[in-house]
């Protein structure tokens, strides 16, 4: 439980102030109703003399008008209460400018277990659309537009940052960051690597294409937050790894014999119950550069498999070239 919250057992909690966060958020609502009031007002103001909207004003207005309910939705995702999202608004359509109230209005409790449930369940779909894409990145499909590659990847780095700013508005401890992020754990990649390993190249195809051609409405309205600089915090970027590192561990993964790749899973633990994030300290650490070894067994005659056929048993690894 955070300081800013009473607890109200299974009900869920009722919060009694924003955390920093969140209060940006609201800052950030409230300065957009007011640049939607001033808009209105002018237009009003002209169509009283005659003057009629030009279609930029149009256009003006829908992004407005979509970026407030694109911080409306995030701000339900982090945990903040519809009542303080009113309380922002109205803040902003009388044009009084953000002011931080003494006391907060007393809100419904907030389902904050649903919630995490919910970003678990997104960094898990995370988590599938790199590894397809990581799988089927080293099967080289040499007919598929560049740009189709470049897409999945753009959305997969948006998703990510969405899910470290849902992180930092729920401002998750403890227990709470395992469910995103379990403990340092150094299979994560093969864990991942073996749920897409098995998938026939044309069930792989058709699942990497429609993460390509199709990509969650949440993104694109991301997207359009950041584009308009209305995410000013700080995400929680120890969430999860970025997917760029992901791909790049679950491609080193897949390039390792079967037998390597599940071996050394722990007992009880099947490859689909392993969330995203485990043994993204791996990840990290791989990527700082800082060595581990992986053994690697004699390579078998005909067995080409191993990286210049040579019957070295261990490799020094750095991570991911720059």
């Amino acid at each position: 439980m955070t300081a800013t919250e009473h607890a109200l057992g299974a009900a869920g909690r009722r919060p009694v102030a924003p955390n920093a966060a969140q209060k940006a958020l609201l800052r950030r609502l409230c300065a957009v109703a007011a640049q939607t009031r001033v808009l209105l007002d002018t237009a009003r103001n002209d169509y009283e003399t005659g003057v009629l909207a030009e279609p930029a004003w149009f256009a003006r207005l829908d992004a407005l008008m979509a970026r407030s309910a694109a911080l409306v939705e995030l701000g339900h995702a982090g945990g903040i209460p519809q009542r303080w999202i009113d309380l922002a608004r109205q803040q902003g359509e009388r044009g009084t400018g953000w002011r931080t109230p003494q006391r907060w209005p007393v809100p419904q409790p907030v389902h904050r277990a649903r919630l995490i449930d919910d970003l678990a369940a997104e960094a898990r779909d995370l988590s599938d659309t790199v590894a397809v894409h990581a799988a089927y990145r080293t099967r080289a499909r040499s007919n598929e537009p560049e740009s189709l590659c470049t897409r999945i990847e753009a959305s997969a780095a948006v998703r990510h940052e969405r899910l470290t700013s849902i992180a930092a508005l729920l401002d998750l401890i403890g227990p709470e960051r395992d469910r995103i992020r379990p403990a340092s754990d150094p299979i994560w990649a093969r864990a991942l690597a073996a749920t897409v390993r098995d998938r026939g190249p044309s069930l792989l195809a058709q699942q990497w294409r429609a993460h390509a051609e199709h990509e969650p409405t949440s993104v694109a309205a991301y997207r359009l937050l950041t584009d308009h600089g209305d995410i000013d915090f700080l995400p929680d970027s120890a969430i999860a790894p970025v997917p760029a590192v992901m791909i790049e561990h679950i491609v080193a993964a897949l390039r390792l014999p079967p037998g390597l790749a599940v071996h050394d899973l722990p007992l009880g633990l099947a490859v689909h119950d392993l969330p995203l994030g485990a043994a993204t300290d791996s990840a990290v650490t791989a990527a700082l550069g800082e060595p581990r070894c992986v053994e690697f067994p004699a390579p078998t005659a005909g067995d080409e498999r191993h990286v210049g056929g040579a019957p070295a048993r261990t490799h020094r690894d750095n991570g991911p070239s720059p």
